[in-house]
């Protein structure tokens, strides 16, 4: 159909210009973004988690099953600090009461002069002198013995003993620097000959031999190892069971009776180890140790150890003066004597 008032060419094209200005001259309100949402919201409707019954169901789950986690971790966390009290208390129960260790003048010594296990010792053989206070060990003596030497002076560094030391399988000899005439001996005897002491006695038994010698007024009998004053404090790092015995050596020697009293420590035969007499005229003081089954003797005197040196002692002038106060300082020259097997 046509519209029969376009008769121009041109009126279709004037009459659409026309309305799109005329709708283009219509005023405009501006829009306001932020009202336009405000208006959203407000229409839409408002639904809270209690409003639904399912959500506030599983809500309260979540937080009933936190609970329970954290009441569970917390009782498993006593438990286990229960067990530990109990196990402790366990372990205290089972741990056998160990005798203390109670300061006596023969075991206990000052802490820095007692050689310990793990130290190492300085082996006497590989050394030409001695240093107080320094551990030492032979590596040719047995049982294995560690052992401290005593300074020369108050205060000094210089250990009171000659060099070298004399040493064998049997036998060490430390021998004082008076001349290194007098001396402290290690000896484990291969045999005894001492009365009715037997070839192979322990410390009570030769001691008992020991005392029958005849005329010994100035004898003296300190008894066990372990009695004050039996032997130097300090003396051992341990605990050993003996005796101790000393001979004053009163009256003359006699030169002329080679084991007189019938009393001596036999070395091994083919060694180089000296006979060992114990008689009446002859100043000594014996420590008889029982260690590891085996007699062992350590021997202070500076009056000779048998007939021949003893007699050369006194032609030198070392036995006349020999007293107790000497042989227990010969005594003194090693501190912190312990054996091993």
């Amino acid at each position: 159909m046509t519209d029969p008032r376009m008769t121009g060419p041109t009126d279709f094209e004037d009459r659409l210009e026309a309305r799109i200005r005329a709708h283009a001259a219509v005023p405009v309100r501006p829009v306001d973004p932020s009202a336009v949402a405000r208006s959203a919201m407000a229409a839409r409707p408002v639904r809270h988690w209690w409003a639904f019954p399912e959500r506030r169901s599983r809500l309260a789950g979540f937080r009933v099953a936190r609970v329970a986690i954290l009441v569970a971790l917390l009782a498993l966390a006593l438990g286990a600090l229960g067990g530990a009290l109990w196990a402790g208390g366990r372990l205290l129960d089972l741990t056998p009461d160990l005798p203390l260790r109670t300061p006596s003048p023969i075991s206990s010594v000052p802490a820095e002069l007692e050689p310990t296990a793990t130290e190492p010792a300085t082996v006497i053989e590989e050394r030409s002198g001695f240093i107080a206070d320094v551990a030492y060990t032979s590596k040719r003596f047995e049982p294995s013995v560690t052992f401290r030497t005593s300074a020369r002076t108050a205060g000094g560094a210089e250990g009171d003993i000659c060099a070298p030391a004399t040493t064998s399988p049997r036998s060490i000899v430390l021998a004082h620097p008076k001349g290194c005439v007098e001396d402290l001996r290690f000896i484990r005897p291969w045999a005894v000959d001492c009365g009715a002491a037997g070839d192979h006695p322990d410390a009570d038994t030769l001691a008992a031999a020991i005392l029958t010698i005849p005329a010994t007024a100035s004898m003296t009998d300190f008894g066990d190892l372990q009695a004050a004053g039996a032997v130097p404090a300090g003396m051992f790092a341990d605990r050993y069971h003996g005796r101790v015995i000393e001979m004053v050596g009163g009256g003359l020697f006699r030169a002329d009776l080679p084991d007189r009293d019938h009393c001596r420590l036999l070395p091994e035969p083919g060694s180089d180890d000296p006979v060992i007499e114990i008689r009446r005229d002859m100043s000594a003081l014996f420590v008889l140790v029982d260690v590891n089954d085996e007699l062992v003797v350590i021997r202070a005197s500076g009056a000779g150890h048998d007939t021949a040196s003893g007699a050369e002692a006194r032609s030198r002038g070392y036995a006349r003066g020999q007293t107790e106060d000497s042989n227990r300082h010969l005594l003194g020259l090693v501190n912190g004597i312990r054996f091993t097997p």
